[in-house]
């Protein structure tokens, strides 16, 4: 393929590295493309495989059925329907597709009432990934559809139905795995079946499953199975989906909205299964009979307890400190994504009539969190504050509460009760 010139240097204010990136899109785009008309239009099969050749795309142009052949390939390859609507066909045990390397498919469809339509390896060596991107498609399985080993991998806006058997995800994807606006269907029948598996050898830099519906009919098909031993590095999402029918959208005992790698977000719970995460925590003691000792003032005092901290609501991505002594411990953030966040703290306070005044501030891993600074002044002997502050949560934080005697004439303060909320 005859290499496109070197950018004119009129051109200095485009970055070069811009016009490496399209001339490498653009080179990608010039390959052969063959209409694909008729089972004539492809290459005869030999022991019932047809080879295609790579970087080709193929435009049906008419539905094409090649039972009981399937095709198998190597390097780029993209499949799409002229008209949006046409379908490439089979009638085989095996994949209609076996393919390895860069994969792609646009408005097409394919059926395989037998068996499966993919069986798709997008590995291009040592270090290497392809692409895979099913795009508008629909696809008619009768057996497990498997995508493996890609970067990026994206599937977007596809209907899986029939007598589909799921599809799985075994190997590597080091730019992430996307799934969104794709509807899984199975009709009512006698076997399980899981919609998407993510099985033990899998390991993604990250997944987002997005705008998804799981139309469960039976009664035991999974929707999403994310199995002991698969891993994502980074926090993974399931927002904007629903589960219809009376199946179970989630695999039992792997993954749910309290899987701090995962992040459940604005999907439809009505049917009680696709609850949404929360990052909130109330943890709190009540009961306090304990004095904290003030010996002087203006001096910071860590407040004393005999009650220990413990989580009162939501705490998904909070737990509570263990308390040490008379030390009532306090909150840690074990959530994996950063975030800023505004807490609060509630403290309810005995101590002998007279005015003083004392200050409170929040605590991360021993340091005064800024601007976290509140002033209160008693005139009773019972008294009940509520301050906030916003503070930046990082895995592993640890938040706790102290304050300090303002005036002269120290007194002892009783903490009855106290709360950290977020």
């Amino acid at each position: 393929m005859a290499e496109f010139p070197a950018p004119p240097s009129s051109i200095d204010s485009v970055a070069r590295s811009d016009i490496a990136t399209l001339q490498a899109t653009l080179a990608r785009m010039t390959g052969n493309t063959v209409f694909v008309n008729s089972r004539a239009d492809l290459p005869a099969a030999i022991a019932g495989v047809i080879t295609l050749a790579g970087n080709t795309t193929y435009e049906l142009t008419d539905n094409v059925n090649i039972s009981p052949d399937r095709i198998v390939g190597s390097l780029r390859v993209m499949f799409r329907a002229q008209n949006n609507n046409q379908k490439l066909e089979t009638s085989n045990v095996l994949p209609l597709i076996t393919w390895e390397g860069d994969f792609q498919t646009e408005s097409i469809r394919f059926v395989n009432d037998i068996g499966p339509c993919f069986d798709i390896d997008s590995f291009g060596g040592p270090g290497s990934f392809s692409e895979l991107k099913i795009l508008n498609t629909n696809i008619n399985s009768f057996g497990r559809d498997q995508f493996r080993d890609s970067a990026p991998t994206i599937l977007q806006n596809i209907e899986f139905n029939q007598d589909f058997d799921g599809i799985e995800f075994p190997g590597t994807y080091p730019f992430g795995l996307r799934i969104t606006d794709v509807n899984f269907f199975i009709p009512v029948g006698p076997s399980a079946t899981t919609f998407i598996t993510f099985p033990p050898t899998h390991v993604s830099a990250v997944t987002d499953i997005r705008n998804c519906i799981f139309e469960i009919s039976n009664p035991i098909t999974i929707g999403i199975d994310f199995q002991a031993g698969a891993t994502v590095s980074n926090v993974s999402s399931i927002s904007g989906c629903k589960a219809i029918g009376s199946g179970n959208a989630l695999a039992t005992g792997t993954i749910d909205s309290s899987t701090i790698e995962w992040r459940f977000s604005g999907n439809d719970s009505t049917s009680g299964q696709l609850q949404d995460s929360s990052v909130a925590g109330a943890a709190q003691y009540i009961g306090n009979a304990l004095a904290t000792p003030v010996g002087s003032t203006g001096v910071w005092i860590a407040i004393e307890s005999t009650v220990a901290f413990t989580f009162s609501s939501l705490g998904e991505r909070f737990e509570a400190i263990g308390a040490s002594g008379n030390d009532p411990g306090g909150i840690r953030f074990i959530g994996l994504n950063p975030i800023s966040k505004t807490l609060t703290m509630r403290v309810t306070i005995d101590k002998a009539n007279g005015a003083r005044d004392y200050l409170f501030r929040l605590m991360r891993n021993g340091s005064p969190v800024p601007d976290s600074i509140f002033e209160g002044a008693f005139r009773d002997s019972r008294v009940s504050f509520s301050w906030d502050a916003v503070t930046e949560l990082v895995t592993g934080d640890e938040f706790k509460i102290e304050f300090q005697q303002m005036a002269s004439g120290t007194q002892d303060l009783t903490f009855t009760a106290a709360q950290m909320s977020g």
